[in-house]
């Protein structure tokens, strides 16, 4: 579904992430919101549709590449974003840049590592740069993308110190040999929401109860008590 009749302006392909078949409604309305809010540019919306999501990102790549993209917009499945990320993402004029949320799970740790060392008129900006970022919402310039090994899916999962690197931790060693830098807009990421599930079990909910009846109970004492009391 194409958008907007501006030739001057970049194409951007906005790749929907989507573990199996399974899209969220939360995520779903944000997603409507930039679409409609970027009428004035040249969209593209392709999903990448795997139950892996190295897989999916993959496809979305692909099918990004052979529509003409200059741009790939990587928006993951569980998350929510501002109606205008698109436009504030492609004013910085980055290579590659997004945001970072937390973790769906306690205790909810922001994802990914700064660089040690921070260009002060980038902080002034609330720009940080990034040694790793989750790619959840990340903006990336589709030059670079024909840059990696050929001989190597543009997002693949490794094993490092017996564990396993996601794929968007691995992109980033990646690109950055090519010697890009990797940005995160900190403004922007204080307005992504992190869709997670939660499940509630009888003891939590008596918890609950019961203090909200205690409070009940000291507001009504208050009520009865003298202002001197």
């Amino acid at each position: 579904m194409e958008q907007g009749e501006n030739t001057t302006s970049p194409k951007v392909a906005i790749a929907v992430i989507a573990p199996g078949d399974m899209i969220l409604v939360e995520f779903s309305i944000s997603t409507m919101g930039l679409i409609q809010h970027a009428k004035d540019l040249d969209t593209n919306v392709i999903c990448g549709r795997s139950s892996i999501l190295a897989g999916a990102k993959n496809i979305a790549v692909k099918e990004s590449l052979n529509w003409g993209a200059d741009y790939i917009l990587f928006l993951s499945g569980d998350i929510t974003f501002p109606n205008d990320t698109l436009h504030r993402l492609l004013a910085h004029e980055k290579d590659i840049i997004g945001v970072t949320y937390p973790k769906p799970v306690a205790p909810y740790n922001l994802l990914g590592i700064t660089e040690e060392q921070q260009d002060q008129k980038a902080l002034e900006q609330s720009l940080l740069k990034m040694r790793y970022m989750p790619g959840g919402c990340m903006l990336v310039k589709t030059e670079i993308f024909k840059k990696l090994d050929p001989n190597l899916p543009h997002f693949y999962y490794d094993v490092f110190q017996d564990d396993v690197m996601g794929d968007d931790f691995v992109f980033c060693d990646r690109v950055r040999e090519l010697g890009y830098d990797i940005w995160c807009d900190a403004n922007l990421s204080a307005e992504i929401g992190r869709i997670g599930q939660r499940v509630y079990h009888m003891p939590e909910i008596e918890e609950r109860r019961l203090a909200m009846e205690q409070q009940l109970l000291e507001a009504e004492r208050e009520k009865l008590l003298p202002p001197s009391a």
